[in-house]
């Protein structure tokens, strides 16, 4: 039997396991809450845009740059969903949650509050529309954050 293999699978574990950086219990329990009702709420969110009827939206992506400008993203699009939206108060419990779990974690280990959200001025003439294209919104960026969850370790 060929042992090189095995060799090899053993030198370069140990190498991880020497170069790698301590992992901080924390920050790994708040990126893997934050994980969880990510995929939770991405599954629910695609189910609530397969039934709908209407319009498909693509609004443009959102770009990662850190825990605030996701916290920015997530609030954003909560506050566009209409409370007349079907789903919409789990959808935002969800939000608040995922936000909850950053603002704790900013605050500890950023050193500074996160910002009040800011309130919506958008008329609501349109409001099912406007929900819609934020499901769609909050959909897409969610699909980013577990793939990037890095960038909830930048302040």
């Amino acid at each position: 039997m060929d042992y090189t293999l095995v060799l090899f699978a053993f030198l370069f574990q140990s190498l991880n396991v020497a170069t790698a950086a301590p992992v901080n219990a924390e920050l790994q329990e708040m990126k893997s809450n934050v994980i969880d009702i990510t995929k939770e709420l991405s599954l629910r969110l695609e189910q609530i845009l397969q039934t709908s009827i209407g319009p498909k939206f693509s609004p443009p992506s959102d770009e990662l740059n850190g825990l605030p400008s996701i916290m920015a993203v997530l609030e954003e699009c909560s506050s566009q969903i209409s409370d007349d939206f079907d789903g919409a108060k789990k959808i935002k419990a969800d939000v608040s949650a995922l936000i909850d779990n950053m603002s704790e974690w900013m605050e500890k280990h950023c050193g500074e509050a996160p910002s009040a959200p800011t309130e919506n001025q958008t008329s609501r003439r349109f409001s099912i529309t406007e929900s819609m294209q934020a499901v769609t919104r909050l959909k897409n960026f969610l699909l980013l954050l577990p793939n990037n969850s890095n960038q909830l370790e930048i302040c």
